[in-house]
């Protein structure tokens, strides 16, 4: 009788999907921070708090890859999904903290349509990701995020141009809203990188 000296479910699944959870927990913070901006400025804290919960995860996913001889998937593969979970979530509080940092007293709609499109990025991951062991399930899912970041990378353009165009004379603005575009940007670029990295899971165990 066949069998596999790699265990078909374990605690990495479990730890990528609670990493991906707080990711999408994390984008939705920034959404709800941005509709209701300056009212909801505390919720800077909030997604502070969900940025170390991140940080958990990554550390007893590396503690347990550390520990593990046998992995389910390439163990660069996995710590670098990880990685790139974790970087959108530490992407989108070092965003949130940009609107403390230089004091915005108001949201663009550029930044509300980023948050929109992170929120949307990261719900496809958290998606995929409970379904790593399944690689069919997952194709429709890393397609929407390559979309999906497409979509931010022309509306990145697009902001930052109308930002020239308002506030010419006053680099002080446009050096804050190039800031804070570029960073939310670098979040959606995470999830596309994570993405990629499912891909080539999906390749090397179909």
């Amino acid at each position: 009788m066949a069998f596999s000296l790699v265990p078909k479910n374990t605690k990495f699944d479990s730890l990528l999907v609670q990493g991906g959870d707080v990711a999408a927990q994390t984008a939705s913070a920034m959404q709800k921070m941005l509709s209701g901006y300056p009212q909801t400025s505390g919720m800077v804290q909030e997604i502070k708090a969900l940025e170390h919960q991140g940080d958990r995860v990554m550390r007893e996913l590396v503690g347990e890859l550390t520990a593990t001889f046998v992995t389910p998937y390439d163990r660069e593969d996995i710590y670098s999904l990880a990685k790139y979970v974790d970087d959108i979530i530490d992407d989108t509080d070092e965003a949130a903290s940009l609107f403390d940092i230089y004091q915005v007293e108001a949201v663009t709609n550029t930044v509300k349509g980023q948050a929109d499109i992170l929120v949307a990025a990261t719900q496809e991951l958290q998606a995929a990701l409970r379904h790593i062991n399944e690689p069919s399930r997952m194709e429709h899912h890393w397609q929407n995020i390559h979309k999906l970041e497409d979509a931010g990378d022309e509306l990145l353009r697009t902001g930052i141009k109308e930002v020239f165009a308002a506030c010419y004379d006053e680099p002080a603005i446009i050096i804050c809203w190039k800031d804070i575009y570029n960073q939310m940007e670098e979040a959606i670029d995470s999830c596309e990188r994570a993405a990629s990295i499912l891909e080539q899971i999906a390749v090397k165990n179909s």
